[in-house]
């Protein structure tokens, strides 16, 4: 901070006894309106949607003019800051997620819709305080949560009709080309990637972007094989309590031993996180994984909002390090998503003696028990169905980030190529 004194100077030399007009220079002057701005924000708990958003915008408009303070520079403004984050929530969940169709509607939140995510992430990453972050909880409950739990109704409704794409007949695996590195980021959601492309442009990288769904359900033991250029060796008996398939040729579980022996059966190179790998080789193909966004996001819960950035710029860094060692492209890969709400998702009731196994958002249901939840067809297998959670409903109490459902968030993945910017990026 600079000149970490002068605040603490200028609170003591204030005139007392006169009319202030110019607030600007004065501390405590923005101390209050950051005071006055989180009992505001508070009080949002109270307000439907409607009215949290009309008084989002009248809070943006008198305290839009303290991010050009010098205090919000040194980092004495976070809600005047927070605020411009949920005014471009509050817009882009003015209107509910439509579309008639699973493909429809991921074309409207590729296009506009995933900002409300972002805006909801970055207005809770920029406060540090508890009673800050509560100000901002208020608001993100009372706009951001209803608005996340209608789009997923909506769009479970739609899978029940059309199901997402699944099996690797309909949802083959991803191959590295020649000169290519796989670099598998877990959970990294499609708002986030966004956040990762435009830090790679700002770095002169070149970034191809597209998208793909995820298999289900939305966890790693699932969807992590089930991208990977081995997934037409891979197969699904029963789901069991880790949603894992089994090897193809001997029936074994697919453990992150036995995954990384059929890579290299495939020819790739199996590289640790501070690996290069040799990509002068002949027909080189590498696989590698880096990120704990999911470990820090089942840790920290909605914390996990202050460690994004971190997680992006050492991704970047990983990318960088494998294209100056020689890799062609990087084609950054993912599972899943993930849902966040401050204070906790709703959840709804699923006892544990009617399933084989109960995730936050998912469970094997035990044979011939009967329930009342949206089903839906393992990947691996077609004939295993899971159920999963109502809207953005839980089976258990306490999770501010949860995955392994199906809303857009979770499904809707991000598929990423990245090159040096004198290396043409393909179409993927």
């Amino acid at each position: 901070m600079l000149y970490p004194g002068l605040p603490e100077v200028l609170r003591k030399s204030k005139p007392s006894g006169k009319l202030i007009f110019d607030k600007e220079p004065w501390p405590d002057e923005n101390d209050t309106e950051e005071k006055s701005l989180r009992q505001e924000l508070l009080g949002l708990s109270e307000k439907s949607p409607v009215e949290a958003r009309q008084k989002i915008e009248g809070l943006e408009s008198r305290h839009n003019k303290r991010r050009d303070w010098v205090w919000a520079g040194i980092g004495q403004s976070p809600l005047a800051i927070a605020i411009e984050h949920l005014t471009v929530m509050a817009k882009e969940t003015s209107q509910s997620m439509g579309g008639d169709s699973a493909d429809a509607m991921s074309s409207i939140y590729r296009d506009s819709g995933y900002k409300a995510d972002m805006s909801a992430i970055l207005a809770l990453a920029g406060v540090k305080s508890t009673e800050d972050s509560k100000a901002i909880e208020a608001a993100l409950r009372s706009i951001y949560l209803p608005w996340l739990d209608d789009a997923a109704r909506h769009f479970q409704k739609l899978i029940t009709t059309n199901p997402l794409p699944s099996g690797c007949g309909e949802l083959p695996g991803i191959g590295a080309e020649a000169g290519e590195c796989l670099l598998f980021a877990d959970s990294l959601r499609f708002d986030i990637s966004h956040r990762l492309a435009a830090l790679a442009e700002e770095q002169q990288l070149k970034v191809s972007f597209n998208w793909r769904w995820a298999s289900l359900p939305t966890v790693t033991a699932t969807a992590k094989p089930a991208l990977s250029p081995v997934a037409d060796q891979i197969i699904g008996e029963r789901l069991g309590e880790e949603f894992c398939p089994v090897t193809k040729e001997d029936g074994k579980p697919l453990t992150i031993d036995r995954f990384r022996k059929l890579l290299t059966s495939e020819g790739y190179q199996v590289l640790s996180p501070s690996e290069v790998g040799e990509p002068e080789k002949t027909d080189a193909r590498a696989w590698t994984e880096f990120g704990d966004i999911d470990k820090l996001g089942h840790t920290l819960q909605s914390k996990l909002a202050s460690r994004i950035t971190e997680q992006l710029e050492l991704l970047i860094e990983r990318i960088r390090e494998l294209l100056e060692a020689g890799w062609k492209r990087v084609r950054v890969i993912t599972d899943h998503g993930w849902l966040l709400v401050p204070g906790g998702l709703p959840a709804v009731k699923l006892p544990k003696y009617l399933t084989e196994c109960r995730w936050a958002r998912c469970a094997a249901i035990k044979d011939h028990s009967k329930v009342d939840f949206p089903m839906a067809n393992w990947h691996w297998n077609s004939h295993e169905y899971f159920a999963y959670g109502p809207g953005i409903n839980c089976f258990s109490n306490g999770n501010e980030y949860a995955h392994g459902g199906v809303s857009l968030q979770e499904c809707l993945i991000p598929d990423l190529q990245f090159s040096l910017s004198d290396v043409p990026v393909k179409a993927i």
